[in-house]
This record gives structure tokens, sequence and C-alpha cells, in this order.
């Protein structure tokens, strides 16, 4: 092409405007350096990104380097060989395109020559970095990392499980399998079993027993709440006070968020002299044991977590990637489950476990109605997830029924769940932070992050203490566990009268009880006027914003493991209360001592049933009670902005009403009496001790319940519980009173295996 004078001066008039390189330069020019440097970071970011997630879904360094690796391959060879192919295409389409006059397409083809050049013949092999080859290799990288994450979540039989033991001759070998279905609550559970929407479950319930009220652990949260159920131990003895806690029995490290990186200290940490379902199993010569999608899962042989499927399931409703993968052609709903398509996956990858060499327990988590609660709340979509996974259990069933492939004489089952659910009610502004309660007083309180960024634990609390006054572990976001730094440092609690006039610098003093409790959507707080000795007072408001302060239900813990309740007269604004905070009929509050299970059998139709029993385990826990707990009224959460992609929760758990701490129990199959009996209540505690006889033998079998004799462990620790019990041990009916707060025992539908 020709150009005259007056052309050529446009022409290179344009090109200096358009131009990124200098004509015959061997050098990139600023822009470009700046540019390839930005992308440098861009690149470096997301790579540190891949390898975070990498290892937080997988907690494997080796696998996560070998991911990473791969990664880096791919990115090289995107840039070095794919990025200036689409470059010239991209010429070719754009110059095609392109109306303009030959001068402009002169302009645009000099300067993909230029591009060009420099890409392939530059002598100094210098590179720059295009937008279109950086974002190819975003995706490049996405999906290389989406391939091999679906690898990974295959389950599979570690070699170093013996053949004798997956193959276990035992001519009567039965089979144990437990569902769990995450936070299903029990009053929607009876609603969808009698409108008949379970057929699968009420197949199982018809044969086995149910359960009708199964009371949670408090706080009433995934994992934490796992413990009894697996062990048949109260959970504020295992170790653990909930996800989010501080421990004054260290120096550092005190703070302890289980979410995220820090995941990893979570089941070492729990009490080591109780074993687990699967410990148990193995220590009996029961053969091997299957663990699948759960948080706690010590001693089981094989187990299979179903990694980022989970999530993205969970996050399909909120965030942009998930609903993107969920487009990708082929794969898409591979990457991007729903809820439905996820646990019917789920229940077939485990069959293939079992059928690959007949497990002996198989200990089984339906996660998606707890997710389908925090994303969407306790809608339509909750029930209709019940349903699908009522789907996926009567699937499980049917195939290891009438399936070839092992030799099963008998079979058990077990229908669990592990708390309850609330709404929170977003658009009327539910989702609240706690922390501005305390902060308005001056106090400076601090309630972390919602997933720990690192592993270690190691922070001193010299440094870490030193800018805070009052921590809040937040858990299930419904509840919060509230440590408070006393006049004598962290490492020691804070009772009644000093959180009742509490110090501030430059302030007049703070009633921290009474700020907790005023603070919009709090209902219920409780704290310790001693040790032993347990006050909560609950709040109920209106429309109009008007509140009602209840009186002050003492709870106090008698030296022979009972417990005694009384409600003192309370004033508020000038008007006085004697309304029970728990709403326990007048005879209860008589002061006369019952026995943890008087206290279950007589609360169950109350707001909070078996509230007293909870509060006294929580608030005695030596190093791990907190100085108060905080619960939240229905429709409201402590989670405000705080959670990661679904910014706000739409459900939640954690607290002690009957919403979240009302669950179902079914038990169907060998051990179990099969007349379709219906139990009113039973503990969490009940159901793990159920699940043990279930394995190891019948009701007069001494290794059919778990042992308390770890306790004796405890005999330096300010355990009145524990001290309780120990009185009380030799002595007549004493040692029953004590240990109820601490072992729960077989339901009357159990007889177990022999």
């Amino acid at each position: 092409m020709r150009l005259n004078a007056s052309e050529a001066s446009k022409f290179w008039e344009l090109r200096r405007r358009h131009a990124t390189i200098d004509d015959g330069a061997t050098t990139p020019s600023q822009p470009v350096l700046e540019y390839r440097r930005k992308s440098h970071v861009v690149l470096l970011l997301m790579l540190l990104l891949l390898l975070s997630i990498t290892f937080a879904a997988t907690f494997n360094a080796r696998y996560s380097i070998v991911v990473i690796g791969t990664l880096l391959l791919v990115a090289a060879a995107s840039f070095t060989i794919v990025g200036p192919v689409l470059e010239l295409l991209w010429c070719v389409w754009s110059t095609s395109n392109i109306d303009d006059s030959p001068l402009q397409k002169q302009v645009y083809l000099t300067r993909w020559d230029q591009k060009l050049r420099r890409y392939f013949w530059n002598g100094d092999r210098k590179r720059y970095f295009s937008k279109t080859a950086l974002g190819f290799t975003i995706v490049v990288l996405l999906l290389t990392y989406i391939i091999i994450s679906l690898g990974k979540s295959q389950g599979y039989i570690p070699p170093e499980i013996p053949i004798h033991v997956l193959n276990d001759p035992n001519p009567d070998q039965s089979l144990l399998t437990v569902f769990l279905i995450d936070g299903l609550r029990a009053d929607i559970f009876e609603d969808e079993l009698t409108a008949g929407n379970l057929p699968a479950i009420q197949a199982l319930a018809t044969n086995g027993c149910r359960v009708r009220s199964v009371m949670s652990s408090f706080p009433s949260i995934t994992g934490y709440a796992y413990w009894p159920l697996l062990t048949g131990m109260d959970a504020t003895r295992s170790g653990h006070l909930g996800t989010r806690t501080f421990d004054r029995r260290l120096t550092a490290g005190n703070w302890r968020n289980h979410y995220g990186p820090g995941s990893v200290h979570f089941e070492p940490t729990f009490e080591p002299n109780v074993p687990t379902l699967f410990e148990v199993t193995a220590a009996h010569r029961k053969g091997w044991t299957l663990s699948g999608n759960s948080m706690l899962k010590r001693g089981a042989n094989v187990t299979y977590v179903a990694g980022l499927e989970q999530y993205f399931s969970k996050l399909m409703h909120a965030w942009w990637l998930a609903k993107l993968l969920r487009m990708i052609p082929v794969i898409g709903w591979r990457v991007a489950p729903n809820f439905y398509e996820f646990e019917t996956r789920f229940v077939r990858r485990m069959l293939k476990l079992v059928d690959q060499g007949q497990p002996r327990v198989v200990w089984t988590v339906f996660p998606s109605t707890d997710n389908v609660a925090h994303a969407l709340g306790v809608n339509e979509e909750y029930h209709l997830v019940l349903r699908a996974i009522d789907t996926a259990i009567g699937h499980y069933v049917d195939a290891v029924q009438s399936s070839n492939a092992h030799s099963y004489k008998s079979f058990t089952f077990a229908v669990i769940s592990d708390h309850g659910e609330a709404n929170v009610d977003i658009p009327a502004g539910g989702n609240l932070d706690l922390c501005e309660a305390f902060l308005s007083k001056g106090v400076r309180a601090w309630r972390g992050d919602a997933k720990a960024w690192s592993a270690k634990f190691d922070e001193p609390i010299e440094t870490f203490g030193a800018d805070k006054d009052l921590l809040i572990g937040i858990q299930g976001d419904a509840s919060g566990s509230v440590y408070v730094k006393s006049s004598h440092g962290w490492l020691n609690r804070t009772y009644e009268d000093e959180l009742q006039s509490y110090k501030v610098t430059g302030r007049d003093d703070v009633d921290l009880l009474q700020t907790a409790l005023e603070y919009q959507g709090v209902e219920l707080v409780a704290w310790s006027r001693e040790n032993g000795v347990v006050i909560v007072q609950t709040k109920t408001s209106n429309t109009r914003g008007d509140i009602d302060i209840s009186a002050a239900g003492v709870i106090h813990l008698e030296s022979d493991g009972r417990i005694s309740y009384t409600v003192e007269e309370r004033s508020y604004a000038g008007t006085s209360s004697s309304r029970c905070p728990l709403g326990y009929e007048p005879n209860l509050a008589d002061g006369k001592p019952r026995s943890a299970r008087e206290w279950l059998k007589s609360t169950q139709q109350t707001p909070f049933p078996y509230a007293i029993v909870r509060l006294i385990q929580c608030l005695t826990v030596p190093g791990l009670a907190p100085d108060m707990v905080v619960t939240a009224q229905d429709g409201f959460d402590f989670g405000k902005d705080w959670e990661y992609f679904i910014r706000n929760f739409a459900g939640g758990h954690g607290g002690i009403s009957s919403a979240h701490l009302r669950t179902p129990a079914i038990f169907s199959g060998k051990g179990v009496v099969a007349t379709g009996d219906v139990v009113e209540f039973a503990t969490a505690e009940d159901v793990g001790a159920s699940l043990h006889t279930l394995l190891l033998g019948p009701l007069d079998s001494d290794d059919a319940l778990p042992s308390l004799q770890f306790m004796e462990y405890r005999k330096d620790d300010d355990d009145i519980i524990a001290a309780a019990y120990r009185a009380n041990a030799n002595t007549t009916g004493g040692e029953s009173y004590a240990q109820d707060l601490l072992r729960g025992t077989p339901i009357s539908c159990i007889t177990g295996h022999g």
C-alpha cells in the first residue's frame, strides 16, 4: 500500500498513539515494562490464591505442590505458545471486521506485526504479556485446577489396610450405616414425615423405632456436635467448646478458630482418652470403617471428602464464580453441582467404597440441608433438599441390601442429626454485629475473622490481648461465646460482680450483662455468679420496639450431680419482673435438686428444652468456659457482613432454643426393636451410646457403654462435674446423677447386636 505525504504524516501520528513498542527497539518500552510487572503480580497472586485454596480443600502439602507445579507448566505453555497464536487470530479477525480506512488498517497491522515479532523473533528473547494471553491463561489454570480437584475427590482404599481386614471372614458380618443429616430441625422433619414426603426414612422407622426429640450439644454447631454422637459422651468435656473459642489453659495461641487452615487442629485436640465409634471398631477387631464428608473422623480407616463440589453447591446462589463454572459445557454440572446432584453423586461414591471391601461401620454426612439453610434460609428449598436426601438414603439402603458384591448377613441403619436451624430475616436487618453493643460503651470488643488465615496458633497472649477487652467466639452465627479480660488478666475468669461493673479507661463502669441484654436481636444471656452457679436472663420484644427483660434464673449444680433452679425477681426501666426466663412452670423453679434425666423429661414442651443442663455443662468447663453466652432471637444472627462469599447468612444455628437444640433420630435393623415405636425424647449422648451398643453388644455388656475412666485424669482440674462424679461414684444412686451429665445411655428400643 502506497501513502502520499499527507497520509504518511497521519500514519506516523496514529502509529505513535497506538503502538506499544518503538520500532526497532531491542527492549520493551516503559509502558510495556509496567504492564509486564503488573501482570507478574497478578499471576503471582493468582497462583498463591490457588495454592491456598488447594491446601484448604485437601490439607495435603505434597498434593498442593503437585497441583501448583502443573499449573505453572500450563501457564508457561500458555504464555509462550498459545498467547502469540491467539494474538495473530485476533489480529486477522479485528482487521477483517473493521470499517476504517486503509490507513487505519495499516496502523492495526503494523501494531500486531510488532507484537508477533517481539514474541517469536526478538534476539534477546524478551516477552511481554497481553491481556488476551493473560485471560486465556487464567481460564486454563482454572480448568486444570478443577480437573485435578475432581480427580482428588474420588474416594479410594488406602493400601495400608490389610486385605484380611477389608474382607472380614466373620460369617455374622453386619453393616452399621449412620446417615447424619446436617442441620435437621425436629419439627420440620416431623411435618415432612407425616405428609409422606420421606418414604425411605419412613420405611426405616416403621421397621425400627423413632426418637421425636434429641437434644443436641450446646453450642449447637457442626463438627463439635458430632462428638457425643460418635462417643456417647458430653461434648463440653471433649477438649473443645465450639469451633471458635478462647483457651485459658494456654499462654500462647489462646484464640482457636477452627475454620479455614485452623481446622487442622480441630480433630487432633479432642479428648484422646475417649474412643470414637471408629476407634472402638478397630479396638475390638470388628472390621474397617468408612467416613464420608465428616468434620470429625478420628480413627476411620477410609475417609472420603467431597471438597470443592460441596462448597460450590453451597455458593451456587450467591457467588458469580460458582454460577460461571456451572455454565461450562460437559463438566459444569460436575464442578458446580446443585444440592440435589451433589448428594446423589455423594451416595453413589460411598456405595462404590462399600462394595470394595465390606466395611463394618459407614458414617455418612449429608451437608446440604445445613448449606441451603445458611444460603437461602429454612424455606421450600430446604424441604426439597431433605426429600432429595431421603431419595438418596433409599437408593443406598436398596443397593446394599440387594447387591451381590458382598456377603453381609444383617444391616442396621440410623438416621440422626447434629443440630437444628432458624431463619434470619436479612431484609429486616437480621444480621447483627454483637461487637457494636460493647464498642458503643467504650469496651474494645473483637470477634475476629470468619476463618483463620493461619494454621499457626502461636501468638502470645500478651500481644494478642493487648488491644482487646472482650472476645466473641461466634458459634453457628446465632450464638456467641463471650470472653472478658478480668482485672487479673486474660487467664482468669470474670464472674457476675465484675461483669456488672466493668472498668473502662476514661469512662464510667459498664454493665456488660445489661449491655448485651438490651442489644437488638439478643434473646438470652447466661453467665456465672461463681463456679457451679449460672444465671440466665432472656428478653422478648414486639414490633413497636418495646422490650421485656425477664427475671433472673439461678441454676445451681449440687455436690451429688443434681441441678436445682430458682427465679430471682429483677427490675428493668422501673418495672420489676418475676417471669421465668426459660418459660418453665413455677413448680420447676422450687429449688428442688433434680437429675439431668428429670430436667430432660420435664422441659420438653418449653421454649428452651434441657437448657438447664446444657448451660451448667457449658459454663463449668475448666479453661474453656466463656464468661457469658449470648444467643440470638429467631430472625437474627451475629454474623453481619462477616462470612466469606455469602456475606450474610439467611439461616443459622448455635443457640439453645427449641429450633436449634431439637433434632430427630431413626434406628432400624438388627439390634433394634422393630415395632415402629416412638420415643419422645433423648440426648445426643444417648444416640452415641446406642450406636456403641449396636456395634458391640447387648445392654449387659460392659464394653457397650462408653467408659468414664478418662475423668480420672482430671483430678487436678477445677471441674466440678468431674468432682461430683468421683465423689459419688461409690455411693448408692450418686453415680447415676453425675454420670448423666457426662455420658449417655442407650435408648430403650436398642438391644444391641451381641
